[in-house]
Order: structure tokens, then sequence, then C-alpha cells
């Protein structure tokens, strides 16, 4: 992977530093991690303030995210749980196919979430369905 000589950039919903989170914060400038929730419920169960401050957040993420893959800025960029804003209605297709149409060849996008809609297969190199088998109950 090439080395990039950018600032710090690195974008998390949360304030708290998880152990995921710091794995990709030494992955840095090479691999951008970009969240899209602030809040920990779901965006169903916000206010109407909330959600109003969450569409900023979430508006802010997705243009800094278009920046980064325009300008080549990393390798691979992660965008967390942006398929979940397909599902919302807080993002559309168009806007996602955009971003990425204008990523280079040599950069890896991983996209999450719980659905793909066919209209971005088309976009894509790879589509895995990931199925939780067993899971420790805390």
């Amino acid at each position: 992977m090439k080395r990039w000589k950018d600032e710090w950039k690195y974008t998390v919903a949360r304030a708290e530093e998880t152990e995921e989170l710091s794995f990709f914060k030494r992955l840095e400038p090479e691999v951008q991690l970009f969240r899209f929730e602030k809040y920990e419920r779901s965006y169903e169960e916000l206010s109407d303030e909330e959600k109003k401050e969450q569409d900023h957040f979430i508006y802010n993420g997705l243009k800094y995210a278009h920046k980064v893959i325009d300008t080549r800025q990393c390798d691979v960029v992660v965008l967390d749980e942006v398929l979940g804003l397909l599902d919302l209605g807080l993002l559309k297709t168009e806007e996602l196919v955009e971003m990425l149409e204008n990523r280079s060849d040599d950069q890896l996008i991983i996209m999450t979430g719980r659905q793909i809609p066919d209209e971005l297969i088309p976009y894509t190199d790879a589509v895995y369905c990931i199925s939780t088998v067993k899971e420790s109950q805390c």
C-alpha cells in the first residue's frame, strides 16, 4: 500500500474509544473508517431534534467520505453501515453509485449493512452475506 502524508482524518461517531476503533486508527492514513451514527439508539428511536442533529452528522460524514474517495487520500475506505442509510431513506442509491464511480481502480471501498440494493451490485467487486452461527450471551 502506498503511504500518504495527509493530516489525521478519522470520523468516529461515538465518543468512547473501542478496541475495534483503535485498531482502525492504527491503520491510518492508508485506511479510513467512516461511521454514521452519533447515538447508540436506532434512528427510529431518536427525538425530532436528535434526528435533525443525526442528519447533519450523516451529511457531513458522507461529504467528507466523498472527498476522501475523490482525492485518493487513502487506499481503503470503510463506510460502516452506509447501506443502512439507504434503508432509512437518508441516502439515495444514486449518491452512493456516484461515490463508487469516482474511486480509483486501486482503491478498496468496504460498505457494510444488512441489505444491498441490486443497483449497487454492478459497482462492487464482491458482495458477502455474513450471518451469525453462534453468539455468546454476556
